[in-house]
């Protein structure tokens, strides 16, 4: 995330959209990702809770936090994406926890320095 690109996203919709952009084989995109960006300001700061993941069967879907920070600020990212696996009963996926639709959690995690002044 560009802090001085005009073009980055500013927003969690903003970048679940530019994520989605690139994600092609994610079905539903938008609506299967959950982002989470936190400031982290000591070692203490990183986040300890699980990643928060869309639940396709459930009528209200968790809020994660979002907070783009300032310059110079470390940045710490997770992104969740639930999707359906392609082959769902052979090998690997048959040991991978699902959601209440049958879907595999993706998680992604990073940490970055937003750019200084």
């Amino acid at each position: 995330m560009r802090v001085a690109d005009p073009q980055a996203p500013k927003t969690q919709t903003e970048f679940k959209q530019a994520i989605c952009d690139e994600a092609m084989i994610i079905p539903d995109c938008i609506n299967a990702i959950t982002v989470e960006m936190t400031e982290v300001t000591s070692a203490a700061a990183f986040p300890t809770s699980s990643v928060s993941c869309v639940d396709r069967g459930a009528q209200v879907q968790p809020v994660v936090a979002y907070k783009e920070g300032g310059r110079a600020s470390i940045m710490y990212v997770r992104v969740c994406a639930v999707a359906d696996p392609f082959t769902p009963g052979i090998g690997f996926a048959l040991s991978l926890p699902t959601d209440s639709k049958g879907g595999y959690s993706l998680v992604s995690t990073a940490a970055f320095m937003n750019e200084p002044v």
